[in-house]
């Protein structure tokens, strides 16, 4: 059995022992434990369909995935506190291995090219992801961040951070494979805002955050959701010829959820900017976060990988 299909079940098991009362964790928690668990190894296994292998850093990291995913989420079980933070540190410890690969792949050219490019700062995000979880199970506040905050800035780098940016890279060589020239050639310049969007968004919404500047949250939330929307619409035109067919519905989902999760964003950073609170961070975690986690990471990274290397290649 996979190491993904193994995190799924562990998973599972989380979220009814959740749903029954029998643990402490909330929906946030609960979605979060998807990425260490499941998404992760399938971004891995997308990055390297694309680049058909790591570097011997890379390897290792990719090697001890499934065990650091289930620190992670054990790093759940203890009160936030010295316990929790070691078990977070096997966590942190494989994904800054994962950050090296990412850096050593830019160091040798990745910068070149824009999909190379997402996929290398996706793996350094991740590390970013990484830090702030050992610092929400440490209990720490920085910068006099809410402890919520400190755990949803930990769910920010390790879904938008690192998994966009691998779907889109997926995406556009899909797209640049399978499309007349001319038509691959606006798609490629449509990407090149897309990709600037998705790697500038997390750190502009991380910044408003930790300075408390309103203006600068905004800008961060409305440039992802509009890129999103954007990466969305390219997807879509890819499911007619995207084989298997289960792939082609995965990445239907993929990019429906995503559209209408990140529409959902953009409406709450408004109402947070105006003062107008259409949308409280609950119901962001239940309607956003299961868009996001179940319906655009999982079926998005899922469906990339169960097309295969051929449509990256016709």
């Amino acid at each position: 059995m996979s190491g993904e299909a193994v995190g799924a079940l562990l998973w599972c098991v989380i979220a009814i022992q959740a749903m029954a009362g029998r643990s402490w964790l909330g929906p946030i928690e609960v979605l979060f434990l998807l990425a260490p668990l499941v998404h992760v190894q399938l971004g891995f296994r997308v990055v390297q369909r694309q680049l058909d292998e790591y570097s011997p850093v890379g390897r290792v990291a990719r090697a001890l995935l499934p065990f650091a995913g289930v620190l992670a989420a054990a790093s759940f079980g203890p009160p936030a506190g010295r316990t929790a933070a070691v078990l977070a540190a096997g966590w942190l410890l494989v994904c800054g291995l994962a950050a090296l690969d990412g850096l050593w792949r830019l160091l040798h050219g990745a910068y070149r090219s824009v999909e190379s490019l997402c996929n290398s700062v996706s793996f350094l995000y991740l590390a970013v992801g990484a830090v702030w979880l050992v610092l929400s199970r440490l209990g720490i506040t920085p910068f006099h961040l809410p402890a919520q905050t400190v755990l949803l800035a930990a769910v920010h780098f390790t879904f938008t951070g690192f998994t966009l940016p691998i779907v889109a890279s997926a995406t556009v060589r899909a797209l640049r494979a399978r499309k007349p020239f001319a038509d691959a050639a606006v798609a490629g310049a449509v990407f090149r805002f897309v990709a600037a969007g998705i790697l500038l968004g997390p750190p502009f919404l991380a910044a408003g955050n930790i300075l408390a500047v309103p203006w600068l949250k905004l800008v961060g939330a409305l440039l992802l959701a509009v890129v999103s929307i954007v990466l969305a619409g390219l997807l879509m035109t890819l499911l007619p010829e995207t084989t298997p067919r289960s792939a082609s519905v995965l990445l239907g989902i993929s990019a429906i959820s995503l559209a209408a999760g990140m529409t959902l964003v953009g409406a709450y950073a408004v109402g947070e900017f105006t003062e107008r609170y259409w949308l409280l961070i609950p119901q962001m975690a239940r309607f956003h976060g299961t868009a996001n986690a179940l319906g655009f990471a999982f079926c998005g990274l899922l469906g990339w990988t169960l097309a295969g290397h051929d449509n990256f290649t016709r």
